[in-house]
């Protein structure tokens, strides 16, 4: 958000969770490749399949078992009763929307990426009318009473707005944007202290989101709470010094306090900011492409059915949509961070690595693909250019780990230049001093016939970490094979692993 506060905009929410870490000490070069990749691309991707599982298996245990007689046409196929009069991109959508129902038809959430697939290629009303349903047969279901709320909220139905979005508060829906629109229905009905008090709320979670902190501030200001009104307005422009629609709350208010010399100085750099702002919304329109528009919305629904697909337990059906998603838009991105997944779990590591490498050309400031780049190579073999990527995420990154890490696991896996992987470690633990980071280093000082340190490297682990059995198992290893290696005369070291 550049500009102007603006809420989701008909994205859905996206679920996150953290990954375990895996390190298999009996089988070195596969266990830390596996490893390194799974951590990076579950961790840092904010991807995985389980939470969805166990989160649509509770919803549907809660569903009522009867359909309802509702709208015709909710469980009805509409595809054919439409074709030849709608483009070929609804078309395919409308086909989407029938293979999940015929597929799935007692699933709420297959009806619930029904509706959502209906409200936007087909018609507001029917899908809707999904949504509803999916609240009739589910009705501890978060996300169907946020996407009702918002149709409500853009019909100008503001009761109702307020109705269908404190049931998806009070159900913990994962989405900012649920309470700045419950907040923004309650301050278009004057209801501004209610305002407050949602918005308080979810800044307890969320303190540096703008949207939040600019809608707090608004509502602030209409209850005569000035100065902390001004404080939220400031830092929104902490966290977007862009934000044209700050400037202007923080000029409205100082025009109000009486502060004249301020609030032009305001007053000037907001339409400084809102002349960028609006040259590059014209410029945007003028560049848009609703057949784009279309086909970024029918990539985001082939990415849905996919992850229905892994619901059920069939991955490379899951697969065949995310594919069909890269084709339809170039630029989609979680569709492709979901085959990399795939990908890695099939462990076709090269294919990762090609799905990830448009992951960086999408988003070439994100270390994150990088690492994960570099990491999937590894594990394919490849090391020349898994050097490379973990390399160029030093270099974006110079004062993060991930990318020293990834080079110092690759000298390890390769046996090369042990003596660099010392100094990289050494550094990583500077960066980030954490349990991982002191046993890889205790690992590296190994691999450079250094037991001493490697074992007071190993002890720091094990003491940042002492729940850790595998650090402590590692270290008895470590302890054991030190003594021999020290006792004995002129014979060769082993590996604690």
């Amino acid at each position: 958000m550049s500009g102007a506060v603006e809420t989701n905009g008909g994205k859905t929410p996206a679920t996150s969770s953290e990954g375990g870490k895996v390190l298999s000490a009996s089988n070195r070069l596969r266990g830390l490749i596996i490893a390194l990749l799974v951590l990076m691309l579950i961790t840092a991707g904010e991807y995985l399949y389980m939470w969805q599982v166990g989160f649509f298996r509770q919803i549907e245990t809660e569903a009522e078992p009867e359909l309802s007689q509702g709208h015709p046409d909710v469980y009805r196929p509409v595809a054919d009763r439409y074709r030849g009069k709608v483009n070929p991109i609804q078309q395919e959508a409308l086909a989407l929307a029938d293979l999940v129902i015929a597929k799935w038809p007692e699933s709420v959430p297959a009806l619930f990426i029904r509706g959502l697939i209906l409200n936007k290629f087909l018609s507001r009303d029917l899908g809707v009318a999904c949504l509803l349903e999916c609240i009739r047969r589910a009705p501890h279901f978060a996300e169907p009473y946020y996407w009702v709320g918002l149709d409500r909220f853009k019909r100008g139905e503001y009761e109702k707005t307020i109705n269908f979005l404190r049931q998806a508060v009070a159900l913990n829906i994962p989405l900012a944007d649920a309470r700045v629109v419950l907040a923004e229905a309650l301050g278009l009905l004057g209801r501004h202290n209610e305002a407050v008090l949602v918005l308080r709320e979810q800044l307890e979670q969320m303190p540096d989101h703008p949207g939040t902190r600019f809608y707090l501030a608004h509502n602030l200001e209409r209850v005569g709470q000035f100065t902390e009104a001004e404080h939220h307005y400031r830092q929104v422009i902490r966290l977007q010094p862009d934000n044209y629609q700050a400037w202007h709350g923080l000029a409205m208010l100082a025009q109000r306090l009486g502060r004249k010399a301020e609030a032009e100085e305001y007053f000037a750099i907001c339409r400084k900011l809102q002349t960028t702002f609006h040259a590059g919304h014209q410029e945007a329109r003028r560049r848009y492409d609703d057949h784009e528009s279309l086909s970024t919305s029918l990539a985001t629904a082939y990415t849905d059915v996919g992850k229905l697909f892994i619901e059920q337990g069939e991955p490379d059906e899951a697969a065949k949509m995310w594919l069909r998603a890269a084709e339809i838009d170039k630029e989609h991105r979680e569709c492709r961070l979901f085959l990399a997944d795939y990908y890695a779990f099939r462990r076709e590591w090269a294919k990762a690595a090609q799905v990830l490498e448009e992951l960086c050309q999408l988003e070439p400031n994100q270390v994150k693909h990088r690492v994960n780049t570099g990491a999937a190579w590894m594990a394919a073999g490849d090391y020349s250019k898994a050097r490379a990527f973990f390399e160029a995420a030093c270099d974006l990154a110079p004062n993060r780990a991930d990318g020293y890490v990834g080079l110092v696991e690759l000298t390890l896996v390769t046996g090369k230049d042990v003596n660099t992987a010392v100094d990289l470690a050494q550094r990583i633990v500077k960066l980030e001093p954490t349990a991982d980071h002191y046993f890889l280093l205790a690992r590296a000082y190994w691999a450079a016939g250094d037991p001493e340190q490697a074992l007071q490297a190993a002890e720091r682990a094990a003491v940042l970490d002492p729940g850790s059995r595998q650090y402590k198992e590692f270290l008895t290893r470590l302890k054991t094979v030190a003594a021999k290696h020290l006792g004995s005369e002129g014979g060769e070291s082993s590996s604690p692993e």
